[in-house]
């Protein structure tokens, strides 16, 4: 809940986060993380999501993405060009069954990959569900 409040703040976030930190670290990590949680993705713009795509690599994104809710994979694959799409696609039927602990040791990874892409500006990433305008 906290996460999603601090997406929603509309003041510097990260002063917001260096305050939880100054009290109890441990609890300002897991606000950043829950911050920047994989379901996120299905929100972003298809430039955001091209960028991640090229960054991200395959076998990373193909274990990420079983089980992963369709709007995430339907929104990951449109950003891809329809070759690398359709290889994705085929490398995640080959697969086969994933634990869950590396499903999410992956999406984490990639999460991670997010938040350094923001922090250095090389991308913009939609927290949280709100109108936008072009």
């Amino acid at each position: 809940q906290v996460a999603d409040i601090l997406n929603r703040y509309q003041g510097d976030r990260a002063q917001m986060l260096d305050l939880l930190r100054l009290h109890d670290n441990e609890m300002a990590i897991e606000i950043e993380k829950n911050m920047f949680d994989f379901d996120t993705l299905k929100r972003q713009n298809e430039q955001t999501l091209q960028t991640l795509t090229q960054e991200i690599p395959a076998d990373l994104l193909a274990v990420a993405l079983k089980g992963a809710d369709s709007a995430v994979r339907k929104a990951l694959l449109g950003a891809m060009p329809k070759r690398m799409a359709q290889a994705l696609e085929s490398q995640l039927q080959t697969l086969g069954a994933v634990s869950v602990r590396k499903v999410e040791e992956a999406r984490t990874e990639i999460m991670a990959l997010v938040r350094e892409l923001v922090e250095q500006g090389e991308i913009e990433y939609q927290l949280f569900d709100e109108a936008v305008m072009s």
